[in-house]
């Protein structure tokens, strides 16, 4: 299996890109419009695929250059395109220099989803401060939002309900019903026996 790291324009060090290539690191990142490159030749690029949401107008192999207009040492990919939904260019580096233009603006596409997906654990779950600093417990907490994250999400569609707010708020208080009532059949009724289930002797 090949792992390809996808990231956004907070790195743009040309010798990062030089150092990834050099340790076999593949990449697939967005630049800005404007950057700057030697070309090395033109692709010819593949006809759009019908579930893209982005057209791609050009496909180029390239040096760049950085800051102090030094060339990097190895070649890389420079592809445009225009987003179908808003008409912005947008521009994508990488150093998969066979794979299908297409195929690299999806993997750039799924980043994204899960950019979204980590938004949405933030804003509706509570999930923006670590409760742990230990790589195991940071670990646990992500695994126990992501299951949090997927059964309101599958709550939400059962139950046809359109806003998050509603479905996490009516799938707490039914699940803290359904711990009531377990705990209730457990001790029988009577609260003194249901010590043992909460550890407490």
């Amino acid at each position: 299996m090949v792992n390809i790291v996808v990231f956004d324009r907070g790195l743009q060090s040309r010798k990062t890109y030089d150092k990834f290539t050099q340790d076999c690191k593949l990449f697939v990142t967005r630049a800005n419009p404007n950057i700057k490159y030697k070309c090395v030749k033109e692709k010819e690029v593949c006809p759009m695929p019908q579930d893209s949401s982005v057209c791609i107008v050009s496909d180029t192999t390239v040096y760049l250059y950085g800051k102090n207009n030094e060339q990097t040492q190895y070649e890389y990919r420079i592809i445009r395109g225009i987003v179908n939904t808003s008409g912005e260019e947008i521009v994508f580096v990488s150093n998969l220099l066979e794979e299908d233009a297409y195929f690299i603006a999806q993997l750039y596409k799924q980043r994204w989803d899960i950019e979204v997906f980590f938004k949405f654990i933030k804003q509706h779950l509570n999930a923006s401060h670590l409760v742990s600093r230990n790589e195991n417990g940071i670990r646990v907490m992500i695994y126990m939002t992501m299951i949090l994250a997927t059964l309101i999400i599958v709550y939400k569609k059962k139950n046809n309900m359109k806003g998050f707010k509603i479905a996490k708020l009516k799938f707490g208080i039914e699940l803290n019903n359904e711990i009531i009532k377990s705990i209730v059949i457990l001790c029988g009724g009577d609260p003194k026996y249901a010590k043992h289930i909460f550890g407490s002797g």
